[in-house]
């Protein structure tokens, strides 16, 4: 099945929902965001990514509710055997407030949504109305070079907590440091050729970067060696930054 497949059939679980749920009264947009709009999305691997955008009066618990019933629908619909679904065999749905969108470069930074702040150029370019108001038409990202060092931090600070997803947020920093590099683009065929490609590229960024592509979207690889692999990284980040 391929990405266009894919986005048609939860564009008809969505209709189906919206029949179902009284979701017009708290929800204004939702979209196709990352991969699955890139043209980089590898199904059964790749997560399949979505924005839901809602009203400002609407509660976080509500947000949480209504993103999780929303999830279920779909694999529930779609009747999901594992080849369709990526990592998290399921959804991965951002949610947020319309007033939650960044419109400042100060609001950029102070953003808690990494989609909006260092990625918000990969958000700008490819987002994909589902249902609802095209809130997004207007958006425009300020250089992502104002806010890798502080998103980079962030994950760090996670990882120091003990935060077992910072492990696996490790593709992110890898491609917030390619941002460092000059690499203006999430899409994965173009980090592999960006990393192959440039010289200047630490040996110890590339040979992860790899790795992590590999982990991701291609080859079968241990995870415990992989943990370890990260928890090696996240030193060399320590002193790289």
């Amino acid at each position: 099945m391929n990405s266009l497949e894919l986005k048609n059939l939860i564009r008809i679980c969505f209709d189906n929902f919206q029949t179902k749920e009284e979701i017009n009264s708290f929800l204004l947009s939702a979209y196709f965001i990352k991969s699955i709009v890139r043209g980089d999305f590898v199904p059964g691997k790749s997560d399949i990514d979505i924005l839901f955008i809602f009203k400002n009066e609407i509660s976080y618990k509500k947000q949480a509710e209504f993103t999780e019933k929303f999830s279920l629908f779909v694999k529930d619909s779609l009747n999901d055997n594992d080849k369709i679904f990526g990592h998290y065999k399921g959804l991965d749905i951002l949610y947020i407030c319309e007033n939650e969108i960044p419109k400042t470069e100060i609001d950029f930074l102070n953003s808690p949504f990494s989609i909006f702040t260092a990625f918000g150029f990969d958000l700008e370019e490819n987002h994909e109305l589902i249902g609802g108001d095209d809130i997004l038409c207007s958006f425009s990202a300020p250089d992502p070079l104002l806010f890798t060092d502080i998103q980079i931090k962030r994950i760090l600070e996670k990882n120091l907590k003990g935060d077992s997803d910072a492990i696996l947020d490790s593709g992110q920093i890898v491609r917030l440091l390619l941002i460092k590099y000059g690499l203006r683009s999430l899409h994965k065929q173009k980090i592999r050729e960006f990393i192959e490609s440039n010289t200047d590229i630490e040996l110890w960024l590339k040979e992860f970067a790899i790795n992590h592509l590999l982990y991701c979207y291609g080859e079968e690889t241990n995870i415990i060696n992989f943990e370890n692999n990260c928890k090696e990284f996240f030193v060399k980040i320590h002193n790289y930054i």
